[in-house]
């Protein structure tokens, strides 16, 4: 049973037209990227600082970065615009802002002569499904470079920042491969939703319906297996009848290559009806579900 993504994050539709990366999505083609150490297939760098920042330097950009984050907490995005480098600033006002309820910066990446880092931080964003909030947790890479005395936030066009991690577009091989399908100009969420409909997200489950024999308690399970090679959140509930049948686990930050087991529970009560087990990928927005029946009565 596979996931049909027909919406998906823009970095998707990206590396579908413009990239074609082979990264588990259901595509199989020739890499043309490299990817950092936080992705999933890590790739060795060589503009790193092998020692730690000055303490001036981090305490600085540390500062700086908690300020950006901040403003994003509290949706002051005109604040936040202050801290953004110049040549960023039309990008930024025309992009999708991220909402986060809590952040802590983890780790930074330095180049050489420690004027540009990678920032890593672990947010909080709250998730709504099924009526109610669900919080979750991400790690996020932000861009900052130092110039005019101040660090400044920055976005990169040849770098796409995405749940696994940033991957960095080889321009050169893109050119020089007669292949390689040119770097779309619309990345409008319109496109992107046209785009990522012709994609199919690499996860699977080992059934596609449970049966339990209706009036008498019992369980059941299945296997949902994440093919994609980063995190990604599943979040599991019932769907219908949700007095008589209960699922566990609720949440789960499932890794690339991975299985979760799902187990149902059905405690019949006077009236009991069917339901389906509901589980949602982020950051895809996807959904599989699985029927729950009840058995024909035997003749």
């Amino acid at each position: 049973m596979h996931v049909s993504a027909r919406r998906a994050l823009p970095f998707i539709v990206l590396l579908r037209l413009s990239l074609a990366v082979s990264i588990a999505l259901g595509a199989s083609a020739q890499a043309i990227v490299e990817t950092n150490p936080t992705a999933a297939a890590p790739a060795a760098r060589t503009d790193l600082a092998t020692k730690p920042a000055p303490a001036k330097v981090d305490k600085a950009l540390r500062e700086r970065a908690a300020q950006f984050l901040q403003y994003t907490v509290d949706r002051s995005y005109s604040k936040a615009y202050e801290l953004v480098a110049p040549e960023t600033k039309d990008w930024y006002l025309s992009s999708g802002k991220p909402q986060y309820k809590a952040f802590k910066i983890e780790s930074i990446e330095y180049s050489k002569d420690y004027r540009e880092a990678t920032v890593h931080s672990r947010v909080t964003r709250v998730l709504s499904m099924n009526g109610r909030e669900v919080s979750t947790e991400l790690v996020v890479a932000d861009l900052w470079k130092f110039e005019a005395g101040k660090w400044m936030w920055y976005h990169d066009p040849n770098v796409l920042v995405t749940p696994f991690g940033e991957i960095k577009i080889d321009r050169s091989k893109i050119s020089a491969n007669p292949g390689a399908p040119p770097i779309p100009r619309d990345t409008s969420p319109a496109a992107a939703q046209e785009a990522a409909a012709k994609i199919d997200l690499d996860a699977s489950t080992s059934k596609k319906e449970l049966f339990f024999e209706e009036g008498k308690p019992g369980s059941d399970d299945f296997v949902f297996h994440n093919g994609l090679p980063g995190v990604v959140d599943v979040l599991v509930d019932i769907v219908g009848n949700y007095r008589d049948f209960s699922v566990e686990p609720k949440h789960v930050q499932l890794e690339g290559g991975k299985d979760l087991t799902v187990k149902v529970d059905y405690k019949p009560s006077s009236n009991s009806s069917p339901a389906f087990v509901r589980l949602t990928i982020q950051p895809f927005e996807r959904t599989v579900q699985i029927p729950l029946k009840f058995k024909n009565a035997a003749p």
